[in-house]
């Protein structure tokens, strides 16, 4: 449901039918929440299984999320709160420490590992709670509900249904508890779903003294008559080059417009040259005499300038910062500091800063990232693609199932490179091993280096299809020369299965193949020939007579 965020109006939910999949012990709940209303009762955003009359008793529930507010005696209630239930119907809540807003997108995530219920809020840790238990699971079929919470008992507890008033997107279930840096990227990678009908985008940091532009998207209702929109940036924040708007008293307005035709509006701001930390838009847009507070990205923070390996954030990259950083990418391990998923020209650029002495400065004269962090000893390190780098690959035609065969990938440097590495993909499926050079896979990757040199290196590995490996199959690759990525690694990057009739592998089918079939089918198989069972004309899991009638055929070009 990304960017198009399904809307519950206090009497409507989905209904999901139970599946032992549901049955969960360790788990994780995400979603973007949108509230509409205050209210008093719980609002549901998931629940697995129903309660019967008292919440406390009776129940067949699960797990789930809801929200709190404030309730009729004004004492103050949790915004989010988790549950989960015991084998003995014993009911377990975790609830945040933040409070209720309203006309806003929060991402919630609620995770289980069986030691530890932990709510978090925008990527960030909120509360958590110690609790060992075992989750029910029950006897009858119970199914999961999204947008509300029922109560099946008609007796003195009435026929309840808990609604959520709002919007949510991008609902996820998962079967284990994420991890904290998962959760974080999860909510960075995923945008903020539309509130109003209009979304604003920010550059992904700021540098102070230095212009910005901020992109506000309206994409009004088709029964739109009229709408104006009204922007307020940081206190102190210089505004210039408003496209159909005007600035009054700090305030940028747009309109109005007496149409209903989307429209990209932009406009300029300079932060003051001192100007550090976190800082905060805000805004409203009408339709139609209907205000909502402007959705998407709300907070811009400084950009950062430290290195990510540059744990102690002195300036400086030492051996055992670039050992550990290293070592996280080549496991693919999560960094602390973002990016948690560490790019290879990162931590190419931080062996080359070590290379040079370790002491470097960020200048976003330079670049971007990583570009912007330049050594400041020795010969200043590269800030442009060096076109003389390459790495060509060298893959095999064919392929043969469940036989390895070798890739290579030759890597020359430009001459007075400092470092470099290469990260391979291989297919889904298939496995890689007996890498050279020190080389290491880590997931569908394979990875090499760095190296610290620019001497020329041809890196090799070994690659296994699957038993049910058929057709042609994509391997791709980025080498990274001083911390900048090549667009890709060039030369060979499919490999096929044989043809039918091919059955000695050489990509035709020919007299050749006519004579191993026939030398086979007679029990007197070619000794010096590779046979390449995916030949099998037939189907019948053997080279034989038929591929040899196939193959004279195709030879004397009757097929």
């Amino acid at each position: 449901m990304r960017d198009k965020p399904a809307k519950f109006n206090g009497s409507s939910y989905v209904d999901i039918p139970h599946t032992a999949a549901f049955n969960l012990q360790n788990l994780t709940i995400a979603s973007w929440v949108y509230d509409d209303v205050v209210s008093d009762n719980p609002q549901f955003i998931l629940n697995k299984g129903r309660f019967n009359g008292d919440w406390s008793t009776n129940n067949q529930r699960q797990y789930t999320l809801c929200s709190y507010r404030t309730d009729s005696a004004s004492s103050v209630k949790p915004n989010s709160q988790f549950d989960i239930f015991d084998t003995d119907l014993k009911w377990d809540s975790l609830y945040s420490s933040s409070q209720a807003i309203t006309g806003k997108w929060k991402h919630l995530v609620a995770t289980y590992d069986g030691q530890k219920m932990k709510l978090f809020i925008d990527g960030v840790l909120n509360s958590e709670k110690t609790i060992a238990v075992t989750l029910f699971s029950p006897t009858s079929p119970q199914s999961m509900t999204i947008g509300a919470g029922i109560n099946v008992d008609n007796g003195s507890y009435g026929n309840s249904v808990y609604y959520f008033n709002g919007l949510i997107d991008e609902l996820r279930i998962y079967n284990r508890a994420l991890t904290e840096a998962e959760i974080t990227q999860l909510y960075t990678s995923s945008s903020q779903p539309s509130g109003g009908f209009v979304t604003r985008t920010l550059p992904s940091c700021y540098i102070a003294g230095t212009k910005l532009t901020v992109t506000l998207k309206a994409t009004p209702a088709l029964n739109t008559g009229s709408y104006a929109v009204e922007e307020t940036p940081p206190a102190g924040w210089t505004v210039s080059n408003i496209s159909d708007g005007t600035l009054y008293s700090g305030v940028v307005k747009f309109g109005p417009f007496f149409d209903n035709v989307s429209r990209t509006l932009t406009y300029d701001v300079t932060p003051p040259a001192s100007e550090t930390g976190d800082k905060t838009f805000t805004g409203t847009a009408s339709e139609n005499g209907v205000s909502k507070t402007i959705a998407g990205q709300t907070v811009i923070s400084t950009c950062p300038l430290y290195h990510p390996a540059d744990m102690n954030k002195d300036f400086v990259i030492s051996m055992d910062e670039l050992t550990a950083y290293g070592a996280a990418w080549k496991k693919g391990t999560a960094w602390s500091i973002a990016p948690a998923v560490i790019p290879l020209d990162y931590v190419i650029r931080a062996a080359t800063i070590w290379k040079k002495g370790g002491k470097y400065k960020t200048d976003f004269v330079a670049g971007t990232y990583p570009l912007c962090w330049v050594s400041v000893t020795g010969r200043s390190a590269r800030t442009a693609r060096d076109g003389a780098s390459s790495a060509v690959m060298d893959l095999p035609e064919i392929y043969k199932v469940g036989k390895a065969f070798t890739v290579s990938v030759a890597v020359t440097p430009a001459s007075g490179v400092d470092a470099y590495g290469v990260e391979d993909q291989i297919p889904p499926g298939w496995t890689a091993s007996g890498m050279n050079e020190g080389g290491a896979p880590e997931g569908l990757k394979v990875k090499f280096g760095f190296f610290m040199d620019d001497k020329p290196r041809t890196l090799t590995y070994q690659v296994t299809p699957p038993a049910d490996a058929k057709g042609a199959y994509t391997f791709s690759g980025t080498a990274s020369f001083d911390g900048t990525d090549s667009p890709a690694i060039t030369g060979d990057s499919i490999v096929k299965s044989p043809m039918p009739g091919d059955v000695n592998g050489d990509t035709k089918t020919d007299l050749a193949d006519a004579v191993i079939a026939l030398q086979i089918a007679v029990a007197d198989p070619p000794q010096d020939e590779e046979v390449f069972p995916a030949a099998d004309v037939n189907s019948d899991g053997k080279i034989g007579t038929e591929e040899a009638v196939f193959a004279l055929e195709s030879a004397a070009e009757l097929r």
